[in-house]
């Protein structure tokens, strides 16, 4: 009996360490699959904004702007209309944007 089972192990050891061998890297393949997909699947944050208004005469807002744009504002809309009070100069409205820090 001690025979036969010594017999089993030394013909069969090198298939099953073969096959623990294959089975193993399979594992390690599946595994790093798992999480290449696991960190590629993350569902990035939607941005969030700031919304500003500047109002200006006579479209003298240049100025305003460039220093708004330096601290990172996008101008993003833009209108004018009459004046309120004198009807005959233009209102400039400047609607811009920045993301939240």
């Amino acid at each position: 009996m001690g025979f036969d089972l010594f017999v089993q192990n030394y013909f069969w050891r090198p298939v099953l360490d073969k096959n623990m061998q294959t089975i193993a890297k399979q594992f390690a393949v599946i595994a790093c699959g798992v999480f290449l997909l696991a960190g590629c699947s993350t569902v990035p944050r939607a941005t969030v904004f700031l919304y500003k208004t500047l109002t200006t005469e006579n479209g003298d807002g240049a100025s305003q702007l460039n220093s708004l744009g330096k601290e990172g504002w996008i101008l993003v809309g833009f209108t004018f209309s009459p004046s309120k009070e004198t009807g005959l100069n233009n209102e400039y409205h400047y609607v811009l944007k920045r993301a939240v820090r």
